[in-house]
């Protein structure tokens, strides 16, 4: 029996895989992936609606002074905004109307300082395009804003929403001749379709 027993051994360990002999080196380690250090994508930009109001002081004799209504598109295209809590820089993009009876729009300079991490100071400057009763001139535009500016690590587009301040000053055709400062409210353009594709979302899925 015991021969039997030795013999049986003695096969089993002939017939053993070589893969299944103990190694005496040391396993191998899997290799470390190297993640970027700055996320994808690298430009972050918005697209928003600003609805505002404020005063438009006229450079005529007597010297006039009137309310004045805020509607523009507005753009930033920031670089550099590796994390939520670095400064961007970029460019700005302004297009609208005071009063829905004249065109005011420019391109210009921005700069986002991370006061907060998810609420941030953006200041913006341009010169800009004035159109209004047939007439032509140009000025200048300062913009501050402040609100919810997040760092998206997905894609490109930002959600924003916030509060704006802006002075503009005219020149040119003596009736454009003004300062005009705003308040007002600043958000992201696909905000107000979200109620509507949930809506949907519900009614069709």
């Amino acid at each position: 029996m015991r021969a039997a027993l030795l013999a049986a051994t003695a096969i089993l360990l002939a017939t053993r895989p070589c893969g299944a002999a103990k190694s005496d080196e040391p396993p191998e380690l899997p290799v470390p992936v190297e993640l970027p250090d700055s996320p994808h994508p690298k430009v972050q930009w918005t697209l928003t609606l600003d609805v505002g109001g404020g005063l438009a002081t006229r450079e005529v004799s007597p010297r006039e002074i009137e309310g004045v209504f805020h509607m523009a598109g507005h753009s930033m295209m920031l670089f550099g905004r590796k994390k939520a809590n670095y400064w961007g820089a970029g460019l700005s993009l302004d297009a609208g109307t005071w009063n829905f009876d004249s065109f005011v729009g420019g391109v210009g300079l921005a700069v986002l300082a991370p006061i907060g991490s998810y609420t941030p100071l953006v200041m913006e400057a341009w010169p800009h395009y004035l159109y209004e009763g047939r007439e032509h001139s140009g000025g200048f535009t300062v913009r501050m804003w402040w609100g919810i500016h997040t760092r998206n690590y997905i894609n490109s587009h930002v959600t924003v929403i916030g509060m704006y301040v802006q002075a503009s000053r005219s020149f040119g055709a003596r009736d454009s001749e003004r300062w005009v400062v705003i308040l007002g409210l600043d958000f992201s353009m696909i905000l107000p379709l979200l109620p509507v594709t949930a809506l949907a979302s519900l009614i069709f899925k």
